[in-house]
């Protein structure tokens, strides 16, 4: 609790996170609730929103199996807080653009999306988590880590409530400004990881070395 960098990092988890259990949640249940079907004119089918809904579960699944064996050759030219950046901004924009529209095409890209930039930023999530964390106490801030992505559940749980409370452009506005605040606050645990590593350097070129 006294490492605030920590902090902030473990509150960027909650947030960023977040959105995928949104997804779980608030779109799952909009899709059954307003959405009577998603017609595929390509395939001149309809499906309902429960189907529509098992759909994306799948082809998130594949993608993050099939872009994995591709995207790591990609990271590697990236640096890691590029790679951190870009990757959670596709995240969040990725299931922002699924918490409103209900066009089949493009909520199946913005999945895509979503699942591209989650494989971009989770190596440079781990990498932080493991910095951050002090050998002495690790199991201590593994367990701090859990209880963080717990905490995104929970905010993805109260999305449900939102559904007859606000219109799904405010409700889109909101994830959507969790999902940048989440990346702000990624942004500064980045920089202050990339000073405390360049720190030692400066003080030896300080001292004439």
């Amino acid at each position: 609790m006294k490492n605030r960098v920590f902090m902030i990092f473990m509150l960027s988890t909650m947030l960023l996170f977040s959105m995928e259990s949104h997804f779980s949640n608030y779109i799952a249940t909009r899709f059954q609730k307003e959405v009577e079907h998603f017609h595929i004119s390509a395939l001149n089918k309809s499906f309902d929103g429960f189907q529509m809904f098992g759909f994306l579960r799948v082809e998130n699944t594949l993608l993050v199996i099939l872009f994995s064996l591709i995207a790591s050759r990609l990271i590697k030219r990236l640096s890691e807080r590029g790679s951190y950046y870009f990757g959670a901004l596709f995240y969040v924009v990725g299931y922002s653009i699924l918490t409103y529209f209900n066009q089949p095409w493009i909520l199946l890209l913005s999945m895509a999306l979503a699942v591209i930039g989650e494989i971009f930023f989770i190596p440079s999530y781990e990498s932080c988590l493991g910095d951050l964390a002090q050998d002495e106490l690790r199991s201590s801030y593994l367990a701090m880590n859990k209880i963080a992505l717990k905490g995104s559940m929970l905010i993805g749980s109260l999305g449900i409530f939102l559904i007859d409370a606000l219109p799904a452009s405010t409700v889109t506005f909101i994830i959507f400004f969790t999902g940048m605040v989440a990346l702000y606050l990624g942004n500064v645990v980045m920089r202050a990881l990339q000073n405390q590593k360049t720190k030692p350097i400066d003080m030896l070129i300080d001292r004439g070395y």
